[in-house]
């Protein structure tokens, strides 16, 4: 998960109840981060600022915002228009959206009326725990009297199953949207990104970067929303000689792709980076990702 600034203190949250079930987030290697634009890799550091000088002054700059406005709205008043590209590739890779239907207090709710600067704050970073995140399910499951049973029907304070009914003073529904409809009894309009996901290797010595990995400007057109370089992050998820990585398609910018197949995936990778995986595995989610349109909070 990542606390960095941009992400929600959803963050904080995880790593306190990591530590709670007796388990050690630790951080990542950081690595490089590139924007893909014109057929190459660009890194975002100091070299890349200092082509876009004119967005700075809007890390510093806050604005009056509503939750319900898009992120578009709220980083177009800061930055201008300048930083639409930028913005689209990464909001592509969080969200699998375009900026103008994600909902800044819902996805950044620090950065409502506040600036960039102003709303950092503790540890940033991107972590996990031994064992990858399921540790976490598994370990609570270890501490937690577990039930097995078919939810029928969830109210204020009360879970009715096949098994019976089971009071608690409060009820978490931790289900995908069209399930917790159904368990609440009433709708949830949220509205899920599919996604092609692709976890592909190639040989050590390919000739793209090293680092954390890079995501697509113009994502609506590029053949990619983005590659995760795993294999930099977990040098043992990758066999001797190798290099893996995980590419994402479709999207609620191109939802047609969502359905490639593996051949599909393969030319779009050859096209977008020039290289022919040597192995690849596609994995289809018909909803991904849970996408917080502007008027989510209201709903």
């Amino acid at each position: 998960w990542s606390s960095d600034v941009c992400s929600s203190d959803l963050a904080a949250r995880l790593a306190e109840l990591a530590r709670t079930l007796g388990l050690t987030p630790t951080r990542l290697p950081s690595g490089a981060r590139y924007l893909f634009e014109s057929g190459r890799f660009v890194r975002v550091g100091p070299a890349w600022l200092l082509g876009h000088l004119s967005l700075i002054p809007g890390v510093f700059r806050a604005s009056d915002d509503r939750p319900e406005d898009s992120v578009l709205d709220v980083f177009r008043r800061r930055f201008g228009p300048a930083i639409e590209g930028p913005l689209g590739a990464m909001m592509a890779g969080i969200w699998s959206a375009p900026p103008d239907r994600i909902e800044i207090g819902t996805a950044f709710p620090k950065f409502v009326g506040r600036s960039i600067f102003s709303a950092r704050g503790g540890p940033t970073g991107t972590f996990t725990v031994p064992g990858g995140l399921g540790a976490i399910a598994q370990a609570a499951r270890s501490r937690l009297e577990v039930v097995e049973a078919q939810a029928v029907r969830v109210t204020t304070g009360a879970v009715e199953t096949s098994s019976g009914t089971f009071e608690a003073d409060h009820v978490v529904v931790a289900t995908e949207a069209t399930t917790a409809a159904t368990l609440l009894g009433f709708p949830i309009p949220i509205t899920y990104a599919p996604l092609a996901v692709a976890h592909w290797t190639a040989d050590a010595d390919v000739a793209l970067p090293r680092g954390f990995g890079g995501l697509s400007v113009g994502p609506a057109s590029a053949p990619t929303l983005g590659t995760i370089f795993v294999s930099d992050l977990f040098p043992d998820r990758a066999p001797a000689g190798l290099r893996t990585f995980t590419t994402m398609f479709g999207g609620l910018l191109r939802p047609d792709d969502a359905k490639l197949d593996t051949q599909g995936v393969t030319e779009r990778i050859v096209t977008a980076y020039g290289v022919r995986p040597k192995q690849v595995e596609v994995v289809h989610h018909a909803a991904a990702v849970a996408v917080p349109e502007p008027g989510h909070r209201r709903s």
